[in-house]
């Protein structure tokens, strides 16, 4: 979905730069993402409108883990979950870990896209974890939901991303 992302953008002028990265040793700690936000300057953190982190599309609707999630980016992306008519429901995953929370911690508003579904823990990170076990429209959708996201935050100041301005 990332990199499908990036091939549909890199040829569209945009207002704000974007940084794709994949974050290595998330199941250890974050260490990828911490390892990154470290390395911003306090007095640069204001540059960064938004992380949109893309985790473990597949098997279900799009959906925000709105426990490692920014509330004013939750509320935003229900809002273009609805106006897109797409299938998008919260979840929260208690003891659960994303990138995501680096930049939250480091006062950089963040969200989790998602698309598990119940059992999850059955599948991911285990035995079960097969590319037969993912769902092609799951992936899709959480794709065009990120697209679209990313797309609607480009143009407005950052602030409105942090809530400072509507």
């Amino acid at each position: 979905a990332i990199a499908h992302i990036y091939r549909s953008l890199k040829a569209v002028p945009l207002q704000k730069s974007l940084i794709f990265i994949a974050f290595g040793k998330e199941e250890n700690g974050l260490l990828g993402s911490k390892a990154w936000v470290k390395q911003i300057k306090k007095e640069e953190t204001g540059q960064y409108c938004a992380m949109i982190n893309i985790d473990s599309l597949g098997m279900a609707a799009p959906q925000v883990l709105e426990n490692l999630s920014s509330k004013t980016l939750v509320d935003r992306t229900a809002a273009l979950a609805k106006r897109m008519n797409l299938a998008f429901t919260k979840n929260n995953i208690h003891g659960a870990g994303a990138d995501s929370e680096s930049f939250i911690a480091k006062k950089i508003p963040a969200l989790t896209i998602s698309a598990i579904a119940n059992g999850w823990e059955s599948v991911l990170h285990t035995g079960n974890d097969k590319a037969a076990k993912v769902n092609p429209t799951s992936v899709y959708l959480g794709y065009r939901l990120a697209l679209a996201l990313i797309a609607e935050l480009n143009g407005p100041p950052c602030g409105v991303s942090r809530n400072e301005t509507k």
